[in-house]
């Protein structure tokens, strides 16, 4: 049987004790040293993403800037196209209004005509002597 004395029991708890501690304390020395490169990192992934996406909207923006104005310019075409049309549909009203006048003044010469043609017939009588 080995006996160990208390004392060399002692020392050997506390060796063991900073052996942990000393092991311990280079692994925590090590978990936070990646932990903040793993943040400086991130923080600068993250920084040039953030500029790299404000590039890209500041473009994006620029571009329907572009398209909007292109749009403005096609509409005011197309409003001034409709100017065009309007005029051509007013004097186009204006030449069926003075047909339907002509129209209407041949029916009612037409008419009086007939009731003349009618009335000679009946009665054998002209309104022309």
């Amino acid at each position: 049987m080995v006996y160990i004395s208390r004392e060399s029991l002692i020392v050997g708890v506390e060796g063991l004790w900073d052996y942990i501690l000393g092991g311990a304390t280079v692994f925590g020395a090590i978990v936070a040293l990646a932990a903040w490169y793993n943040g400086r990192m991130t923080r600068r992934f993250l920084a040039e993403l953030i500029v790299k996406e404000g590039e890209a909207t500041r473009e994006l923006i620029a571009k329907m800037d572009e398209h909007l104005t292109k749009m403005d310019e096609r509409f005011a075409k197309m409003d001034e196209r409709f100017a065009k049309m309007d005029e051509r549909f007013a004097k186009m009203d204006e030449r069926f209004e003075a047909l339907l006048k002509s129209l209407e003044a041949y029916a009612k010469a037409s008419l009086t005509q007939h009731a003349e043609i009618l009335q000679a017939v009946k009665g054998g009588k002209t309104s022309n002597p």
